[in-house]
């Protein structure tokens, strides 16, 4: 039995933490630059907790398990979708530095044809996943908690301007 929290610790096998962890380098890296570890830590668990609960919700009776930290690295990502389309472009193709990227209010976060475009994907392939049952593993303890991630990301993307640290960006005349 495990808790609100220490269900995102524990993974239905090694392939289902190597995604989570690589999905998490994609974007719960950007958040992290931005908040301070702690932050990140209680932002993190915060959404996951909204994964669990939505999922909860939504299975209310239900006995299987449900385990993995896919509902926190949903929130990051939606957290990350409020800077990441927003960087200016960069002198020789350079990755801009996230961390002073300004935040996007929600409505220019929807308003925004790339997150919006970004946002559908992402739906309709846990839609996917959900609807046919579709799993990167086999038995019903490899079923993939889509309504998990849908509840950590709503959440994400709602709550992180509220844990998002605006900073000055860096003097031009210290980069050279």
């Amino acid at each position: 039995m495990t808790s609100f929290v220490t269900y995102m610790v524990v993974h239905g096998g090694w392939l289902h933490l190597i995604v989570n962890v690589l999905w998490m380098l994609a974007f719960g890296t950007a958040v992290a630059r931005r908040v301070s570890t702690a932050g990140f830590f209680q932002f993190s668990i915060l959404c996951g907790i909204a994964g669990a609960l939505t999922h909860l919700v939504l299975h209310w009776g239900e006995v299987s398990p449900m385990v993995g930290a896919s509902a926190a690295i949903s929130g990051q990502m939606a957290a990350a979708l409020r800077f990441i389309f927003f960087a200016r472009g960069t002198p020789r193709g350079q990755i801009p530095d996230f961390a002073h990227v300004p935040l996007a209010s929600l409505r220019e976060t929807v308003r925004d044809g790339r997150v919006m475009g970004f946002i559908v994907f992402w739906l309709v392939l846990n839609a996917y996943f959900g609807l046919t049952g579709a799993s990167f593993g086999t038995g019903p303890e490899s079923e993939i908690a889509w309504e998990a991630h849908v509840g950590g990301f709503v959440c994400g993307l709602l709550i992180f301007g509220y844990f998002d640290a605006a900073r000055p960006a860096p003097d031009a005349s210290q980069l050279r």
